[in-house]
């Protein structure tokens, strides 16, 4: 059985996938390399996580936000009574 003596730090990526049939997905992918005793590339572990739905509810929350913005914006501008 091999065992890496080294990992090194993880790094995250984020990727937009489309597909023939119109549809797409947003993957969040963290993955690190493996290296052995002497520092030699073993290999690499990745993990995929489907993040579609929470990209969808930052995007509708981003959107409140900028339709809250303008509201007070122009409230800002109504005479006193």
């Amino acid at each position: 059985m091999l065992q890496a003596q080294s990992v090194s730090q993880p790094r995250i990526s984020d990727m937009r996938v489309h597909f023939p049939s119109g549809h797409e997905r947003y993957i969040d992918i963290t993955w690190t390399s493996l290296r052995d005793q002497q520092g030699y590339w073993m290999g690499l572990v990745a993990i995929f996580r489907d993040v579609t739905e929470r990209h969808h509810k930052e995007y509708r929350i981003r959107h409140a936000f900028h339709l809250l913005s303008s509201l007070m914006e122009e409230m800002v501008h109504l005479p006193c009574k």
